[in-house]
């Protein structure tokens, strides 16, 4: 496992280049720093703001029997930044990248994947899971959910 970003957790952290420039940049930085270190399987990425993603749907995601890259859907919105992507994928990451490209879907686009929606995925969790904290006001709106 490693933390893309400054080095806020136990994680061994890298940094994209140049630091905050997305989820295509921080997939390629992790994936590589991973390669780096002798793995060639698929890669996880998970986004922090994702704070309702949890262990059972990662190990979904890890399990799930297609043979390349899975990314689950909400109402018909893939959830790039919650998805397995696999070795072929990793290396259009990197090509895209290097040539300067800065978007997911840039990379959805380029590769094969399996799209799971929510009534397949087969685990005990719900599309709630993907509530993206982006802001202080998505925040107090979570926060006033809550309290109702």
């Amino acid at each position: 496992m490693r933390e893309v970003g400054p080095g806020v957790t136990d994680l061994v952290a890298v940094r994209e280049d140049p630091p905050g420039s997305g989820p295509l940049a921080a997939l390629h930085a992790g994936a590589d720093a991973l390669r780096i270190d002798g793995h060639d399987g698929p890669v996880i990425l998970l986004a922090v703001d994702l704070p309702f993603v949890d262990e059972r749907l990662l190990g979904w995601l890890a399990a799930h029997p297609a043979s390349g890259s899975v990314v689950p859907r909400v109402a018909g919105a893939a959830q790039s930044v919650c998805a397995r992507f696999a070795p072929s994928a990793l290396m259009t990451a990197s090509e895209l990248v290097a040539a300067g490209v800065r978007s997911m879907h840039a990379l959805l686009d380029e590769i094969e994947i399996t799209y799971v929606d929510e009534a397949d995925w087969g685990v005990a969790c719900d599309a709630r899971a993907f509530t993206d904290i982006d802001t202080p006001q998505d925040l107090a709106a979570l926060e006033q959910q809550r309290r109702q």
